[in-house]
């Protein structure tokens, strides 16, 4: 099950941001929505919610570009331009730092961090 999800520098999204499914220490009462994983519980589900242009799009095209640059990175070519790299581009000199995709998920009781840095 994923853990959390972690997005830096791509696109509208400049600071790091995690979105967790880990379940908060308020809810104390048992609850259908959530699974033990590991020693931690885990939601089955999640909602995005914010105003509008405030990135959530961006950040589902952040997981989407994390699902291709794991599916088809053997592909690229020494020297050919990476297709996800989109990174913040509205303060000077971002477009130089990595874009960072980062996804933490539990399988088999074992615990995974999953991390893609990478520039043009």
């Amino acid at each position: 099950m994923i853990k959390s999800v972690f997005v830096q520098n791509y696109r509208s999204i400049n600071e790091g941001q995690t979105l967790s499914f880990v379940k908060s220490n308020r809810k104390k009462a048992e609850h259908p929505h959530y699974r033990k994983a590991g020693h931690v519980e885990l939601a089955c589900a999640a909602a995005m919610y914010g105003a509008n242009a405030s990135g959530k799009s961006n950040f589902l095209k952040a997981i989407a570009s994390l699902q291709q640059a794991i599916l088809f990175s053997g592909d690229n070519k020494p020297g050919q331009p990476i297709r996800e790299h989109d990174p913040f581009r509205l303060k000077k000199g971002q477009e130089n730092l990595p874009v960072c995709f980062e996804i933490e998920f539990i399988s088999a009781e074992i615990s995974y961090t999953y991390t893609v840095r990478f520039t043009r």
